[in-house]
Order: structure tokens, then sequence, then C-alpha cells
């Protein structure tokens, strides 16, 4: 077991993405690699995803995660409601890499959220994740790091790059078309 996270990379998101998907789970990636996905630069360390916080589901992700190399969450086994009760906590898994798992994101629930889900493909594997829309509702106030003003440092920036992808006096829900998912999306 290592005693410190490396910083994660697209790569560790793919396998990550593999691990949730074989196992059944309902999750988007949002965050830092979600931008990534839709073609901003931004420089993350950790991978966060929003999960459906039902106990079902609480059990395939555990297992998922379980697969990282240092078994980190396998001390969460058996611990099937840490979402259910409040899905307003996150739970950190610091294994090799860090993920952080939320049941819900900037004040707005999974079930809320799911409607903006999209997805891409890399190296053959299916990521879902939050499209542009959904991605600006999680940057707004209150989301992590919040000051006390309710608003998030790394939020600002990202907003205003999110609002710059939308296409112009369009109103639409822009998704990962924009970055053309079949070739994937090479964020090194």
């Amino acid at each position: 077991m290592t005693e410190y996270t490396r910083p994660a990379t697209w790569e560790d998101v793919v396998q990550v993405a593999r691990y949730l998907n074989e196992a059944g789970v309902e999750y988007a990636l949002v965050g830092g690699y979600a931008l990534i996905g839709h073609g901003l630069n931004r420089a993350s360390e950790d991978i966060d995803i929003l999960v459906d916080p039902s106990r079902e589901n609480a059990n395939r992700w555990i297992i998922a995660l379980s697969r990282l190399p240092d078994g980190a969450a396998r001390e969460l086994a058996g611990e099937t409601d840490l979402l259910a009760k409040d899905p307003r906590y996150g739970i950190r898994i610091n294994d090799e890499i860090t993920v952080d798992v939320l049941g819900s994101a900037c004040g707005h629930s999974w079930d809320e959220l799911k409607v903006y889900r999209t997805s891409l493909t890399r190296d053959g594997v299916t990521i879902f994740l939050l499209n542009l829309e959904g991605l600006l509702l999680t940057k707004g106030r209150g989301g992590w790091g919040a000051r006390q003003d309710g608003c998030n440092d790394f939020a600002v920036g990202d907003r205003a790059s999110l609002k710059r992808l939308r296409p112009a006096g369009s109103g639409a829900s822009p998704t990962c078309d924009l970055v053309s998912p079949a070739a994937g999306v090479d964020a090194r």
C-alpha cells in the first residue's frame, strides 16, 4: 500500500470507468476530469464521480473501486447506506489515486443531474459524464471548497470556460458531440 496518493491521469479515469461499468454502477464523471472530457484545459489531481446514492448502487461502486491497486474501498464493504442517508456528503477513497464519490453536487441530487448525463469513449471504454449544462449547475455556489461568499474558487473560472463552449444564443444543451466522442478525447 502506498503512503501517499499520486495525481490521477486520464488513463486512471479510463480504468475507473471500466471498473464502474463492469459493476453496473450508475455514475457520472464530474469535476476537473469531466471538464477535460469536454476539451477544456484543466488540471486535476483526483477523480470526482457523482453516483446514484441508493444502497444497491453503493454496493456496486464499493465493489468496483475495491479493484483499485491498494483496495482501500474494501474497508467500506457492507456500508451500503453511506450516501443513502444524506447524499450531501462525499466519500474520499485514498488509494493509489484519490477518487471522490458524491451523492450530490453543488446542492443538486443525482436524480436532478442524471438527465444531463452523456458519454464519450476512450480506448474502447464508455465514460459517463455530465454534459456542459449539467456541469454548469455543479459549478454554481456552495460546492467543494466554497468561500464565505458561497463561491468556489475553481468554479468561477470553470463556469466562464464552460459558458464559452456553449453555442452562442442557442440555449441548447451541448454534449460531448462538440469534442467528437467517436474519436475519443486525448487529455494528456
